[in-house]
């Protein structure tokens, strides 16, 4: 492999190409059969033309990734695992989730499941559990199985940026982008959505807003609050910094900041958040301090899980087809595992706004709630 030739290597870091290269080169066998002495550290180092210090970091890569291993003071070839590997995995997938107990990413897991399968892919599925180091762990153990590539709804963080970046294997993001990771992503266009869900609240009657954020994105990140932010703006209102929350992981963990927060708001309010379960946590708080929905608050989620239309009232959201989004990724994956070709991009799928009785506020002015019918 040509470090100045090939088009995935040419962004990477130097230690990065190197290593990647001599990966490419030793299961190409330019070393030597499995078991075979390898290079030693000065000698790595001056065919790479890089410092000492460089190649360590490289040998100590290729041993933690299972391509060399360290007997006494020598290194030599291990990478019949990495072979057979190769064999069996050529068309097999890497999913990483954030959460698989969440009901969204559950969906978006089982949904790639049943696509990959009828392009002859099989999947491997881990749990990232919005960590960036276990997201590293896992995307390296899935370069050591030997997968064909990966599909990631990534834990948003530029911790994880070079990262993705030097990474080499082919991948494709879901639900969100990595900015300067260079990595391709299919994601909700958020923007024109939340803009409708800002005109409804209005229509409605609502004045006084709130935004349930997730503390798993930072907020400058999030565009679902830089979208709510700047169509409540556009129609002269300003979100107050005390009426923004970011949920933690553990969303029961907030029911009493939930509280609080919500009794110190002017009525009728209207909150917005950031997905679907977020927003079934802030039913259970209402409940508890017998506030009605939508005369007291007013809730929109985003997602349209399946118990959007199972609690009362049904909740208003935001639609799109997780099968769209799968199937725009996958191809892309695809295409780039085939061809060898890897191109930058970002995918957007429009979604829609699904009005229920959670912000008929003006339908329920007489008082009749909807929580008693």
């Amino acid at each position: 492999m040509n470090i100045e030739e090939d088009t995935i290597l040419k962004g990477l870091s130097r230690t990065a190409q190197v290593q990647y290269t001599i990966q490419d080169e030793i299961l190409k066998k330019a070393y030597g059969e499995s078991g075979a002495s390898f290079l030693t550290t000065r000698e790595l180092a001056k065919r790479y033309s890089v410092s000492v210090v460089t190649a360590q970091h490289i040998m100590v890569a290729l041993r933690d990734s299972g391509y060399i291993r360290l007997s006494g003071k020598k290194y030599f070839l291990d990478y019949a695992a990495h072979e057979q590997h190769l064999v069996e995995n050529s068309r097999v997938l890497g999913v990483l989730i954030p959460n698989l107990s969440n009901e969204f990413y559950g969906a978006v897991a089982r949904t790639i499941c049943i696509m990959a399968e009828k392009r002859d892919y099989q999947v491997i599925v881990m749990d990232t559990n919005y960590s960036c180091s276990q997201e590293r762990r896992c995307m390296n153990l899935m370069q050591q199985y030997g997968v064909a590539g990966l599909l990631i709804a990534p834990y948003v963080s530029l911790e994880n940026k070079q990262f993705f970046h030097d990474f080499p294997l082919p991948c494709m993001l879901l639900s969100h982008a990595i900015e300067g990771s260079k990595r391709s992503s299919v994601q909700v266009n958020s923007f024109p959505a939340v803009d409708k869900i800002v005109r409804h609240l209005l229509e409605e009657g609502f004045c006084n807003f709130l935004y349930l954020g997730t503390e798993q994105i930072n907020l400058l990140d999030d565009n679902r609050y830089l979208a709510f932010s700047a169509s409540l703006q556009r129609a002269g209102y300003t979100l107050d910094p005390q009426n923004i929350f970011q949920m933690p992981a553990t969303l029961s963990n907030a029911q009493e900041h939930l509280k609080d927060m919500v009794q110190q708001m002017p009525r009728p309010a209207a909150a917005f958040c950031y997905h679907d379960q977020i927003a079934v946590e802030l039913y259970r708080a209402c409940r508890q301090m017998n506030m009605r929905i939508p005369e007291d608050i007013g809730i929109v989620g985003f997602d349209d899980l399946p118990m959007t239309t199972c609690i009362v009232p049904p909740l208003t959201t935001v639609r799109y087809r997780i099968p769209t989004m799968v199937e725009i990724a996958l191809d892309q994956l695809l295409k780039e595992i085939e061809t060898g070709v890897h191109t930058y991009d970002n995918y957007y799928v429009e979604p829609t706004l699904i009005t229920r009785e959670s912000t008929a506020l003006s339908r329920y002015a007489d008082g009749s709630s909807p929580q008693n019918q």
